[in-house]
């Protein structure tokens, strides 16, 4: 071949070949160049290109196959000018999805094509890309040429070829995965209703049994006291008589607080239970309270109050206090064997008045402390001790009133130590 070459009428010619050494093992691929001297005679040199060969060879290989990968890509892929974003190339994938035909996409921008549902994203996209060099994960809404809607997902990263500096862009259409995504959300928030809708319907029969309950214990009471006065008042003493008409008393007054609780809930539910402070002596306001209970009780317990508060005279919501302190200290004295300590205490710090109510009760297990101030529900080893299991809901929503927090610790076997917290502002005596 060299011969034919230095044969002809050229004064230069250059050729490749495959070669091989004795000495070494493999092949090279060399270069020769020859150049005729005019006389018959040639100058040869010999260059070793196998280097530059094996990279031009590899860099068609890798071509070869991104083309392969590119045209066969199940997803949306575009390459676009860095600096301009005009569409060099797009795959078969990208033109179903946008429904365009290629010539209509080469050579134009993807703003130009109008397929983005809110333009000023892209731009958005587009300004944040430049910033990164690249960027994942990005979600935008595409319409098709037909109309149709579809959730994309893009990545874009930078990349040169033939020297200029590109942009592959990816647009992954999500669209059926965010449908199930959403369907299965749905049915979640559906499951979760029901299930919901199916404990209040539970708890408000269990509620409405208690109630039906409760009303029909003072009822009872009200019925035999007032059909004795009405049968046998001539032979009653004025003595007997007074007796009745306090006990039908006492009776109406434990309905009427039931009755009252149930108000406050419905109150609380629809958004019109607010604090109004106003100017309160809370030692006084708390201690009327804990010796009204104390009487109640007919000294089945032991009572301790104690009060650390300099300034007595505090704004507070007199009747709130009222709501969250009945509560608290006639759980303590209904969940307490006879005999068991109940405690009051109060004290002020950081205009914050804290008030802990301690029993030595049956406590409450850590299972049922989470949904311990939820309305209707009564801790698991309650029994048989009477109950509409609003109380502590009514706590709860009176504390959350007045811009404070209830806390609780128990446990079983031992007793129970509910923890408020209440803003409380010193007031003047003029307040």
């Amino acid at each position: 071949t060299i011969q034919s070459v230095l044969s002809g009428s050229s004064l230069q010619a250059t050729m490749e070949y495959l070669c091989s050494t004795p000495k070494s093992e493999g092949h090279y691929i060399m270069r020769a160049m020859t150049l005729n001297d005019g006389s018959g005679g040639a100058v040869i040199s010999h260059t070793d290109v196998t280097d530059r060969w094996l990279a031009d060879t590899a860099l068609r290989e890798s071509e070869a196959r991104f083309s392969k990968v590119f045209n066969s890509n199940p997803i949306a892929v575009y390459i676009a000018r860095y600096d301009n974003r005009i569409i060099l190339d797009v795959n078969e994938s990208f033109l179903q999805l946008t429904g365009l035909t290629r010539q209509t996409v080469l050579g134009h921008t993807m703003p130009e094509l109008d397929v983005w549902v809110i333009p000023s994203e892209d731009e958005a996209n587009v300004e944040r890309f430049r910033q990164q060099g690249s960027a994942h994960d990005i979600e935008a809404l595409l319409r098709d040429r037909h109309g149709g809607l579809h959730n994309i997902q893009i990545a874009a990263e930078n990349i040169e070829l033939g020297g200029e500096r590109c942009v592959l862009v990816l647009l992954h259409d999500i669209t059926d995965r965010k449908r199930v995504a959403a369907d299965q959300l749905r049915n979640e928030l559906l499951r979760v209703e029901l299930e919901k809708e199916k404990e209040m319907r539970e708890l408000k029969e269990r509620f409405i049994a208690t109630l039906s309950h409760d009303f029909r214990a003072p009822l009872t009471v009200i019925q035999a006291s007032s059909d004795l006065i009405g049968q046998f008042f001539d032979r009653l003493s004025l003595e007997k008589r007074m007796r009745f008409v306090a006990e039908i008393q006492i009776q109406v007054k434990v309905m009427l607080e039931m009755v009252d609780e149930v108000l406050v809930i419905n109150r609380a539910q629809s958004g019109k239970l607010r604090a109004s402070p106003t100017a309160v002596d809370a030692v006084a306001a708390c201690r009327t309270i804990f010796e009204n209970i104390q009487l109640i009780d007919t000294e089945a317990h032991e009572f301790i109050f104690s009060a650390a508060v300099p300034q007595p005279l505090l704004l507070l919501d007199e009747k709130l206090l009222r709501h969250i302190l009945m509560n608290l200290l006639s759980n303590a004295i209904k969940y307490s064997p006879r005999g068991g300590r109940v405690s009051l205490d109060l004290s002020v710090r950081a205009d914050s008045l804290f008030i802990r109510v301690t029993d030595q009760g049956i406590g409450i297990s850590a299972e049922d402390q989470p949904r311990l101030f939820d309305e209707f529900f009564r801790a698991q080893n309650s029994g048989d001790i009477p109950g509409t299991g609003l109380g502590l809901a009514i706590v709860k929503r009176s504390v959350e009133a007045h811009g404070g927090i209830v806390s609780v610790e128990s446990e079983q076997g031992v007793g129970s130590v509910f923890s408020v917290c209440l803003p409380a502002v010193p007031a003047s005596h003029d307040s």
